[in-house]
């Protein structure tokens, strides 16, 4: 009688125990996460591709809104997924990190002034509303929390075909980490950092980066950005209308402060405009400012600063104030005052905003410097690009881990009321066209 040959069966189902393992792992993981995320997304993005790699990564490729065309667009070139942990009674999935890499971003404004998006805005209003749903029809997943979201290389484009000649300008070479991120949860306090170059018309570049943090759930949000001086004429576009400005070699310097409490946003955004050796500001031919005759024997610069307040999701509604940063400014704000004028309409990306204009104290004006100081000390960590995270070994704990809550940073306080002088609405002004 011959004995079983057990050695050899338990030889072969270890063979096929490994791989079952190795086929979920490589085939049917990566095609679950598409599935889970094509749902997540009410499959307005496409995915062409999903793969597996030691030893729990999934790399997503040719990601793209359904419908795009070249006014409009959105397309990632691959997305790499590295998971942390999984727990099957809670079904939640905390994942390590969302790398995406070269997304591309484009806008575009038609010359009848409508603005053209890929779908976005719609697509971003439904997965408010069916963010819950969503989880709740995928039974494995009802939970996902990334503790980091690292955009690298990304390029938002925008086009105005309503100016003439056309006006294009790129935000490329974008590095943006955010973290941490919870869904379908609104409740996460993410932290961020942004470092991009701006292209504007003609070619002209200069760097931005911005740090603060926000809160979804609250509408709550503070935040610091700079601008390294980029040449006025990177917005040659829309200087011909109406006034016509002609900036030469001028250029625009800018840092600003962003909060927000319960969705009430309060900003200050400092201006400083520097190489002034030559430009004029004329209507229909004649010259109302010489900035050469203004700066006679002074430093070349203006500045001031801007204030927006209004709800933080209703841009549209925002008020804008302007106050001197400077004697020179402040002259100019005293002449027009004189003459009734306390509202000017400044042409923005095809649209007017009315900006109310008021005097301000030496100690504001003096405030003003020392705030656009104080912003780029705190983002020199950002002058140079973000390096790329580097790849960590995604861990297989026994156990499921302790989740803590990241304690809230210390927020600033908002500037003195010196800052915010009384300032005229426009119902009791008078408007230059």
């Amino acid at each position: 009688m011959r004995r079983p040959r057990w050695g050899r069966r338990i030889l072969l189902f270890l063979i096929a125990l490994v791989g079952f393992q190795y086929g979920m792992l490589t085939w049917f993981a990566p095609r679950f996460v598409q599935q889970v995320l094509q749902r997540l997304v009410s499959r307005q993005l496409w995915i062409d591709d999903a793969t597996w790699a030691f030893p729990l990564t999934t790399v997503l490729s040719g990601i793209h809104m359904r419908g795009s065309t070249e006014a409009s667009a959105l397309t990632i070139q691959q997305a790499v997924i590295r998971p942390r942990w999984y727990s099957p009674t809670l079904k939640t999935l905390w994942i390590d990190s969302l790398d995406i890499h070269q997304p591309v971003l484009r806008l575009t404004r038609t010359s009848t002034s409508e603005l053209v998006w890929p779908g976005v805005e719609q697509w971003l209003e439904q997965q408010a509303r069916e963010a819950a749903k969503t989880f709740g029809q995928i039974q494995a997943v009802r939970d996902l929390n990334i503790r980091s979201v690292n955009i690298q290389d990304g390029v938002v484009e925008y086009i105005d075909e309503s100016t003439t000649p056309v006006f294009h300008v790129v935000l490329h070479h974008i590095s943006l980490v955010i973290g941490p991120l919870s869904i379908p949860s609104n409740q996460s306090h993410l932290s961020l950092a942004l470092w991009a170059e701006f292209v504007g018309h003609a070619g002209h570049a200069a760097p931005v980066f911005c740090s603060g943090w926000y809160e979804p759930g609250s509408q709550d949000l503070d935040a610091s950005c700079q601008l390294e001086p980029l040449a006025l004429a990177s917005f040659e576009p829309y200087f011909g209308r109406g006034a016509e400005l002609r900036v030469y070699e001028s250029t625009l310097k800018s840092t600003s402060h962003w909060t927000a409490k319960s969705d009430e946003l309060n900003a200050w955004i400092q201006l400083e405009f520097g190489h002034l050796t030559e430009g004029d500001v004329s209507i229909h031919g004649r010259t109302i400012i010489d900035v050469k005759r203004l700066l006679a024997g002074q430093e070349p610069k203006l500045r001031g600063e801007m204030n927006l307040t209004g709800r933080l999701d209703q841009p549209d509604r925002w008020h804008w104030a302007f106050i001197p940063g400077d004697q020179t400014v402040q002259q100019l704000v005293g002449r027009l005052l004189e003459r009734g004028v306390e509202v000017v309409r400044i042409p923005l990306f095809g649209r007017h905003i009315s900006v109310s204009i008021a005097p301000a104290s030496p100690a504001t004006m003096q405030g003003i410097a020392q705030t656009s100081k104080e912003i780029q000390e705190a983002l020199e960590i950002l002058a140079t690009p973000i390096p790329e995270p580097v790849a960590v070994e995604p861990m297989t704990p026994t156990a499921q881990p302790e989740v803590t809550q990241t304690p809230e940073p210390a927020r600033a306080e908002p500037p003195t009321p010196d800052r915010q002088p009384e300032l005229l609405t426009p119902d009791e002004s008078t408007t230059v066209p």
